[in-house]
């Protein structure tokens, strides 16, 4: 199965390569679309891992290993006269756009998404996904530290969301990285592409920055980065808040508020952070505000959540039917839905949100299991 592809444009002198991300079957590649818009004008090359290595072992079927793999797209490039390179990638494809780029030598630059240019960060993707066993022997130890492994800078742009605090503070980590522009965009999670698609700038902020190198405006930057503390604090709540440390998760996160009051995910994580504590009160008002920012439906069924054990049933129920009509496909919303109206003694509405969550989410044990005890209730 072929794990890379190339599409040649005789009269460009730019290659653009596209590197997949975790999780891609084989023979697929990311930017598929957007690889076949750019090569009417421009060389392209797709690549993927054929495992999730985070492209320590390079491309199979192009050289052997990362060495070769570099040297074959260098040789590929010097026999056709190509004088720059762009590497682009998101998530674990971004970690391997600057990797390459790195390795490529002056003439490449990287465009990178959502990477984790530190590997091995507690919480990480590569944490949970890296496929060491897939590597041979003399590649165990992966560059786990671009900033370190490339000390004379990295060339291109760092683009996170600012709603994913390992990707905020993964880039953080590399604010002083000589070459490297980052940048943080508001409200986008880990998939910045997805964000800027869905608002219909993907392909023009790709073509500007594959043409002059420089990043255009865009009305969705943020200043994540730029608030000094944040990072750290909102990466070190998360962790704790997935360790189930509540007392420290909050902690954290109150000083992440504090720094940058108008992040909702902030928000929206300190509310989670005070509920496990047991606090539903203050969860609420965090939920709350976090909804007046974005409303965001998750933050709005989180606070119903809250008012249904603090026994709101009416207004949970308000709040969680606005979710409902604006996403009727939202499970989750359908299931708080369904708890507010059994508790209010609306037995057929609960079975009915409740039919609804099993239609949408058929796979959650939880909620075939509150419908059938209800159905013996």
């Amino acid at each position: 199965m072929a794990h890379h592809q190339f599409i040649e444009c005789s009269r460009s002198s730019k290659l653009l390569i596209f590197l997949s991300a975790t999780g891609t079957a084989e023979g697929v590649f990311n930017f598929w679309n957007i690889g076949q818009a750019f090569a009417a004008t421009e060389n392209v090359l797709m690549v993927q891992g054929w495992a999730n290595t985070w492209y320590q072992d390079g491309v199979r079927g192009l050289g052997e290993g990362l060495d070769g793999t570099i040297a074959a797209i260098n040789d590929w490039c010097d026999a056709r006269g190509i004088t720059d390179i762009i590497c682009i990638g998101q998530s674990m494809g971004g970690y391997g756009a600057l990797l390459f780029s790195a390795l490529l030598g002056e003439r490449a630059r990287a465009i990178a998404f959502a990477a984790e240019p530190i590997l091995g960060l507690p919480h990480s993707r590569f944490e949970r996904l890296f496929a060491k066993a897939a590597l041979p022997k003399r590649r165990k130890n992966p560059y786990r530290s671009l900033a370190e492994a490339f000390p004379v800078g990295l060339r291109g742009v760092l683009m996170v969301g600012e709603r994913e605090p390992l990707d905020v503070y993964s880039a953080h980590l590399l604010k002083d990285v000589p070459g490297l522009e980052i940048r943080s965009v508001r409200l986008a999670s880990h998939s910045v592409i997805g964000y800027l698609r869905g608002r219909g700038v993907l392909m023009d902020f790709l073509r500007s920055l594959v043409g002059t190198g420089k990043l255009p405006h865009l009305p969705y930057y943020g200043t994540a980065l730029e608030a000094e503390g944040f990072p750290e604090a909102y990466y070190k709540g998360w962790c704790a808040l997935r360790d189930r440390n509540s007392d420290v998760a909050v902690a954290h996160l109150l000083e992440a508020v504090r720094l940058q009051p108008v992040n909702d995910q902030a928000r929206f994580l300190l509310g989670k952070a005070y509920e496990q504590y047991g606090d539903d009160v203050a969860a609420l008002a965090q939920y709350s505000i976090a909804h007046t920012l974005s409303s965001r439906n998750d933050a709005a069924v989180a606070a119903a959540g809250c008012l249904r054990r603090k026994g709101h049933l009416r207004e949970a129920l308000y709040m969680v039917k606005s979710v409902t009509n604006r996403a009727p496909d939202d499970a989750v919303a359908h299931y708080q839905a369904a708890l507010c109206n059994q508790m209010l003694g609306n037995r057929k509405s609960a079975q009915r949100h409740l039919e609804r969550c099993v239609e949408i989410d058929p796979v959650n044990k939880a909620y075939s299991a509150r419908l059938k005890s209800l159905a013996r209730a």
